[in-house]
């Protein structure tokens, strides 16, 4: 499954007193189809240590040395397969891990709890404390569905000791393929609404992965407030989902059905529904991945597709969009230095 290289990562991380618990896309895909996938996330977790550290985003305090000091041992050790190796604001320790042919991407989090901040409605609207001997329930309560609440507990690499880690039953919401939101007891506190990203990620699953909105999950969407909802996560997801023209309509169509705040550069978009969702979507599965892909190259192929939609109908009545809502569409997307461009290749 893994290569040398990476065993021997994961077995230097062990020899450090730490184990492991794979959490994410990764466990899905090692649960449905027994492969992992480049992209692991695992939380990491000590014995050895019984007291509990703290930390706080708002006001800026280093994270815990725990995780700084792995830090500095794996690049000292690794340095011939790691590169970009950080530590972000929530004391995630994120790197690229290269071998002879593939490249891995790794983030190791600490345990932590989450506290939403009243009256912000951005993605990032919380505080945190690290909390290293915080069991799993608690631990995986700040994760949005019960699909992605299931980790794999690994203390050594032989797979027959791996432990499945599932508080909120999401193995069996991942076999019949439903969506269902982390929530708690007391229903005055329920959070999963206060994240917009939420909102994103529940259509990009139901279009990408055909899973099903649950019942409680349905309950959730009047709730959200999207005023504030940026274009950078909402490209993000859309590229994500692939199938993004009928991304757009779902996500809209739930907007207009719930009633839910939108910011006003995104809901001027409503016209990207009249884009046949037949365009040829292969390219974006392809480049979805590749940093190189861009917000100008994702337009400038939606304008291609409607290019050729056009000349194979030999009708320019079948255009779907205007030159000036593509021109919008551009500059939302914080391409205007390219203006120019758009006009040329769109007439």
């Amino acid at each position: 499954m893994w290569s040398d290289q990476i065993k021997q990562l994961l077995q230097f991380i062990f020899d450090q007193g730490f184990y492991l618990t794979l959490i994410g896309g990764a466990v899905r895909n090692y649960l449905c189809n027994k492969e992992m996938g480049y992209d692991l996330d695992f939380e990491i977790r000590s014995l050895s240590i019984s007291h509990s550290q703290k930390s706080s985003h708002e006001s800026g305090h280093e994270s815990s040395h725990v995780i700084s000091d792995l830090k500095s041992n794996l690049e000292k050790h690794f340095n011939q397969y790691i590169n970009k190796i950080s530590l972000n604001d929530y004391g995630v320790l994120i790197f690229d891990f290269n071998t002879n042919n593939e490249k891995y991407h790794f983030e190791l989090a600490l345990p932590r709890l989450e506290f939403f901040i009243d009256n912000n409605l951005s993605h990032k609207n919380f505080n945190y404390q690290f909390k290293l001997d915080l069991d799993y329930e608690q631990a995986f309560a700040r994760r949005d569905f019960t699909i992605n609440a299931i980790g794999i507990e690994i203390r050594e690499l032989a797979t027959n000791s791996w432990k499945i880690i599932d508080p909120y039953d999401g193995v069996n919401d991942l076999k019949n393929k439903l969506l269902i939101p982390i929530t708690t007891e007391d229903k005055k506190k329920q959070t999963f609404h206060l994240d917009p990203v939420r909102f994103l990620r529940s259509i990009r699953f139901c279009i990408r992965d055909s899973y099903n909105f649950s019942s409680e999950l349905c309950d959730t969407f009047p709730l959200f407030d999207l005023s504030k909802l940026s274009i950078h996560y909402f490209y993000e997801e859309t590229i994500k989902s692939v199938e993004f023209v009928k991304f757009f309509k779902l996500f809209f169509n739930l907007i207009e059905k719930h009633k839910i705040k939108l910011a006003e550069k995104i809901y001027a978009l409503r016209f990207l529904c009249n884009l046949p969702e037949n365009l040829n979507t292969q390219k974006i599965a392809l480049q979805k991945n590749n940093s190189s892909f861009n917000r100008e190259d994702f337009l400038l192929f939606i304008l291609e597709n409607i290019k050729n939609s056009c000349a194979q109908s030999n009708s320019n009545n079948s255009q779907t969009i205007t030159f000036e809502q593509f021109s919008l569409l551009w500059t939302t997307f914080g391409c205007s230095k390219q203006k120019l461009k758009i006009a040329a290749r769109f007439n």
